[in-house]
């Protein structure tokens, strides 16, 4: 039988133990690369869309100038019926592109300019979806930091981007390139070109933010959030 002093001593080694296990636990963080939130079948999809352009260069000449004559009427007839083109804007060229239609002519040019424009918006999906699961898993990712709002020089609140320049003197990255990212306190900014860790706990739940510029906001849409970051300076 234990005494009561050994039952205490024990059950302190005990809750110590499991105190350091805990603690162990929760500094623990997958480094993770850019590549990592992007989903996993974007690879495939990727494939698909090279394979198809692949098919485009190598076809011969006059089917080449058939594919280009029906991808040109399609786009014409799509401008026309969005309202971004004027019948009575359309150039003597492009009045006999349309009245010809190639793309009755040429079914097979037809064919394969609608499996590539199904492959893009197919693309276009992966880049607005993100990996569930890395939902809730404890990270650590280098990036830029994009202030949402300073305090002084200070920052708590900003989107981490992959890249110096991402939204400011480009557009955007996909959603699934940019992580919401709010700090358990704030930390002094170096600028846009210091890239910082950024350790947390990752959420797939994204949304918009207002970025300010110069000349204005815009709302930037994003893929992840991590909250109650910890964030370090990037050493090279």
């Amino acid at each position: 039988m234990f005494s009561r002093s050994q039952f205490i001593a024990t059950l302190f080694a005990a809750s110590t133990c499991l105190a350091i296990v805990v603690a162990s636990y929760a500094e623990s963080a997958r480094e993770l690369k850019w590549e990592d939130l992007l989903p996993p079948t974007l690879s495939a999809v990727e494939d698909e869309a090279r394979g198809l352009l692949e098919s485009v260069l190598a076809l011969p000449a006059d089917e080449r100038e058939q594919y280009n004559a029906v991808e040109f009427e399609l786009w014409l007839r799509d401008g026309l019926t969005s309202g971004l083109r004027k019948d009575s804007s359309l150039t003597d060229r492009e009045r006999k592109v349309l009245a010809e239609k190639p793309s009755e002519v040429y079914p097979k040019a037809l064919a394969l300019w609608t499996d590539i424009t199904k492959s893009q918006k197919r693309l276009e999906e992966q880049y607005k979806t993100v990996d569930s699961r890395i939902d809730g898993e404890r990270i650590r990712i280098p990036g830029y930091a994009l202030p949402l709002e300073f305090d002084g020089t200070r920052v708590r609140d900003f989107l981490l981007v992959p890249y110096v320049g991402a939204c400011i003197h480009t557009p955007p990255p996909p959603l699934n390139q940019i992580v919401f990212v709010s700090a358990v306190k704030s930390f002094e900014s170096k600028g846009l070109f210091s890239p910082v860790w950024v350790e947390g706990t990752i959420s797939t739940s994204g949304g918009s933010h207002d970025l300010s510029f110069v000349d204005g906001q815009a709302a930037i849409e994003v893929g992840y959030t991590v909250d109650a970051a910890k964030i370090e300076p990037y050493k090279w």
